[in-house]
């Protein structure tokens, strides 16, 4: 949250998308889909940012002979909202050159934007990208609210700095496959299948389908918000848990969608393994699930070791970095 004074008046700007509304989180969303088409460049979407988390409605204000006083004002309030991408740099090893805590405000804020320096000066000259950042562990749309119609939909909160979720593993596992069959096809009917999938009480496959019907009047620009939240947290599982281990492989996969870590396959190999039938498995909360994968990758990796493998020969077998063996194992 930043905040700021106009004339005698204390305002506020939302900085982060855990503080969005619902209503402000599918506005966000339209905006980063005009961006994603070349509709809107990077500073019509900070000032149209702006004026929707400030609030500001610029055709009923005051301005006349003020039109300079606003305009800046505006830009110096855009130079406060990088939530939403990152900054890329081309030249990778010039800018390993920097130090973290200047990477880390690189990353965010362009050069001009901060405190000028010996390192902004040589970071301004350098070539530069734009990557749209949607990543957090939030469900920013709880439920689906259509004419008399509510569709409960799942949780997913981060308390004490442990993730947790009403997810399971089958429904997890559906939504994404559906969510990276849409950045394929964009078809209105996978819209309509992820949001069965993710809003129902519990889950079932019958119902998702019935439920995937019964969305079919839901804007799409909702149902393409609720997409983009599931890829948030997506990005979030798989960057900033413990359990990125089973998503960042050496090796990539040969399967189709960004992230592919045969969530139905590992169900049944560890109902196979004496872990419980493949109901269980499928309806089991999601990182209750991931910590069963996790400890039968250990558990193979101890067959491995006493079966006289070595480390290097174990990370070739099982697909995994030394590093992430030594996590595996530590």
């Amino acid at each position: 949250m930043f905040e700021f004074y106009l004339g005698d008046h204390k305002h506020s700007m939302k900085t982060e998308w855990h503080e969005l509304s619902a209503d402000e989180f599918v506005k966000v969303s339209q905006l980063i889909s005009c961006f994603r088409k070349g509709e809107y460049s990077l500073f019509d979407i900070r000032v149209r940012l702006v004026l929707l988390l400030c609030g500001i409605d610029i055709s009923r204000m005051r301005i006349k002979g003020n039109e300079d006083r606003l305009n800046e004002n505006i830009y110096q309030l855009t130079r406060e909202l990088d939530f939403f991408f990152r900054i890329e740099y081309e030249n990778e090893k010039a800018f390993a050159q920097f130090s973290p805590e200047m990477r880390r405000q690189l990353s965010r804020k362009f050069p001009e934007d901060l405190p000028e320096s010996p390192e902004t000066r040589v970071a301004s000259k350098l070539k530069k990208h734009i990557r749209i950042n949607i990543e957090f562990p939030a469900n920013l749309i709880p439920d689906i609210r259509f004419g008399r119609q509510r569709f409960p939909g799942y949780t997913f909160i981060v308390v004490d700095g442990i993730a947790q979720t009403s997810l399971t593993a089958l429904q997890f596992a559906e939504a994404q496959k559906i969510s990276s069959q849409y950045w394929q096809n964009e078809s209105g009917q996978l819209l309509n299948m992820l949001c069965g999938i993710l809003y129902q009480c519990g889950y079932s496959e019958p119902t998702a389908m019935e439920l995937s019907e019964r969305m079919q009047p839901v804007p799409r620009h909702i149902k393409e918000a609720i997409l983009l939240n599931f890829s948030a947290i997506t990005n979030f599982i798989v960057h900033s848990t413990k359990y990125s281990i089973l998503f960042e492989r050496p090796r990539k996969s040969k399967k189709n969608g960004k992230y592919s870590l045969g969530l139905v396959e590992n169900m049944y190999s560890l109902s196979k393994r004496g872990y419980g039938d493949s109901h269980l498995m499928e309806n089991a909360n999601l990182f209750k699930f991931f910590d069963l994968v996790i400890k039968e990758m250990a558990d193979q990796v101890d067959e491995l070791h006493r079966a006289g493998k070595n480390k290097g020969e174990i990370s070739e077998i099982m697909n995994l970095s030394i590093e992430q063996l030594n996590d595996l194992t530590s």
